[in-house]
């Protein structure tokens, strides 16, 4: 990632994506910088964060407002995206995010063990 677009190699090429342009993403790039700063008030506070299930089978439900699909622009409701993390002890093994814009994407990962 390289200021705010984010480069995606794939089969089919390279993709970016301008995070102004893609709130869930945006979104998904706030969350996984949370969790690699370990910063978990901003996880409680910004992003409503509710942890479930026990240290071998856990899941973390996180809540957040989307911005107006056009910039400037208010809407009668505001749109939130949500994200669930799930893992088993220290490992986490997907990320589900739910948004209005885009339906359900979901990111699985998968150990050397597990292939």
């Amino acid at each position: 990632m390289r200021g705010d677009t984010v480069r995606i190699d794939g089969a089919d090429g390279t993709t970016r994506h301008g995070l102004a342009q893609a709130p869930t993403l945006a979104l998904l790039m706030d969350v996984l910088g949370a969790l690699a700063a370990g910063d978990t008030q901003h996880l409680r506070d910004a992003l409503d964060a509710r942890l479930a299930g026990s240290w071998q089978d856990w899941r973390i439900g996180l809540a957040a407002p989307l911005p107006p699909a056009v910039p400037g622009r208010r809407t009668r409701r505001a749109e939130h995206a949500g994200l669930t993390l799930a893992g088993a002890g220290g490992r986490l093994r997907s990320i589900a995010i739910d948004s209005p814009r885009s339906g359900r994407i979901e990111i699985r990962f998968i150990t050397g063990a597990a292939r």
